[in-house]
């Protein structure tokens, strides 16, 4: 039976996110310029006006102002008013996930955390070190006070359980040894992250002897790691890779067989071209017709066209890691005590937490 102080706090629930939405596409924007996200306020990019707070209102004024500015007329992408939407989606979903928990607060900010990674990773291929580095010191503070409600003391029960060979595990019965073990097993599993991706990207290197991952990636998984524990990283370095892979080939095919290529031709005249002998055009960027002989330094003897691709189907070869990361991890913050759970039904192990 739903009643009124249920329907109340998922109301709250969304209007919060909202809320914190806005604030986001703030973060997103500002960080990876290095600007502050308190000052100045709200202004639009193009004239620079203040944003009043009745044309601030989350989705709401989007709707009304049809995605313009005010005062210039200048549009907004319709991505702000989607980025608010999703945050204030998934604090709803949070909430009915863990209904009036203090572990809900800590999933909302994850959440947010998550959210600035992707969109900033999609933009200007980082993450920020405010955002990673900065979520793997709040993923050690909140494991710790959380204690035993945390996500993380359900990994290090699981660890615990498979270590003894199915003993059930233990832990101090006093506040004080509960809150530490699980802030150490933080540490640790921020540690396994970290180090586990950092082996990735140095056999990705070896391999294709190119950057294979990025650093912001690594300190992302050590963000991970901290929240999650063990377990954590491995089931979000599984499930990203999935993910990736798919979404990476659908991209790659529905290029090559549904788009063209865009192409840009630059005509050299007779009277202007030269070509001194040091010039080089790489032929996986550059188809030249008729062929250039690029040996000599004398005058082009006639008109020739240089085809440069911009965006091929065999350009599309980078992309950015960050946002499988985080919707892997999005969706352990909804699934990760199923997934525990049938790990313990499949591994035959005994597990039960102690102060419970």
């Amino acid at each position: 039976m739903v009643t009124y102080a249920a329907v109340f706090f998922l109301v709250v629930s969304f209007v919060l996110g909202a809320v914190w939405g806005s604030f986001l596409n703030v973060c997103i924007y500002r960080i990876p310029l290095g600007k502050s996200v308190i000052f100045p306020g709200s202004h639009c990019t193009a004239c620079g006006t203040p944003i009043k707070w009745y044309d601030n209102i989350p989705i709401i004024s989007y709707l009304i102002l049809q995605g313009h500015c005010r005062a210039c007329g200048a549009y907004f992408s319709a991505r702000y008013a989607g980025i608010e939407l999703l945050t204030a989606i998934l604090f709803l979903l949070l909430w009915l996930r863990y209904p009036a928990q203090p572990l809900v607060v800590a999933q909302w900010i994850i959440a947010c955390l998550l959210i600035v990674a992707t969109f900033t990773d999609v933009d200007h291929f980082i993450i920020p070190d405010s955002i990673s580095l900065g979520g793997c010191s709040f993923a050690l503070v909140a494991s710790g006070l959380l204690g035993s409600s945390s996500l993380c003391a359900m990994d290090f029960e699981f660890w615990k359980g498979f270590l003894d060979f199915g003993f059930k595990a233990t832990i101090s019965s006093s506040l004080i040894g509960q809150h530490l073990a699980i802030f150490l097993w933080s540490a640790l599993g921020a540690a396994f992250g970290w180090g586990l991706l950092s082996a990735v990207a140095l056999f990705g290197r070896y391999v294709f002897a190119k950057e294979a991952m990025g650093g912001g990636d690594v300190k992302l998984f050590a963000f991970i790691g901290g929240y999650f524990g063990m377990t954590g990283v491995l089931a979000v370095l599984f499930l990203s890779a999935v993910v990736g892979a798919i979404v990476g080939v659908s991209i790659l095919l529905w290029h090559k067989f549904f788009c063209r290529d865009e192409i840009d031709e630059v005509e050299f005249r007779r009277d202007r071209a030269k070509f001194p002998p040091y010039a080089e055009i790489h032929p996986e960027r550059v188809s030249v017709i008729p062929e250039l002989d690029l040996s000599s330094s004398t005058e082009v003897d006639k008109n020739r066209v240089i085809r440069v691709a911009r965006r091929t189907s065999r350009q599309l070869h980078h992309f950015p890691y960050g946002p499988y990361i985080a919707f892997a991890a999005m969706l352990m913050l909804f699934f990760y005590p199923e997934l525990h759970e049938w790990l313990r039904e499949h591994l035959w192990l005994i597990s039960e937490p102690s102060w419970q």
